[in-house]
């Protein structure tokens, strides 16, 4: 295989709520402190991610991966919706990192979502 065809091959993102899940909003949530966090794998093309459409096509499955996810913690109960809203934007925050892409950064910073999510746990 060319260089050019393994750089252009799909790579995989880990869209997971880690430390989100494993800290106080699994006990919150009444999730068992032991358990694994749930994760989707989301696949894109680097060089498709590095235009501004291709950003915004992968921005947008980051997001519905990230709502799969932490779907357990939705609710109508005001607590749960702060560790829903708290699971959500930290596995959207952690996946546009992950993908060490400009574009999708930048269109990630702009769109506000996850400023109090913290990447770092």
């Amino acid at each position: 295989m060319n260089t050019f065809k393994q750089a252009k091959r799909a790579l995989f993102l880990s869209v997971l709520t880690s430390l989100a899940l494993a800290s106080g909003a699994s006990l919150a949530a009444g999730t068992q402190t032991g358990s694994t966090a749930p994760v989707i794998t989301v696949k894109y093309d680097p060089v498709d991610a590095a235009t501004p459409a291709g950003a915004q096509a992968l921005y947008k499955r980051i997001k519905a991966a990230a709502s799969k996810v932490c779907a357990p913690y939705e609710s109508r109960e005001l607590p749960r919706q702060v560790v829903w809203q708290k699971c959500y934007a930290t596995a959207v925050t952690r996946a546009v990192a992950a993908v060490h892409q400009p574009v999708l950064t930048a269109l990630h910073e702009r769109s506000g979502e996850g400023r109090s999510a913290n990447p770092q746990g």
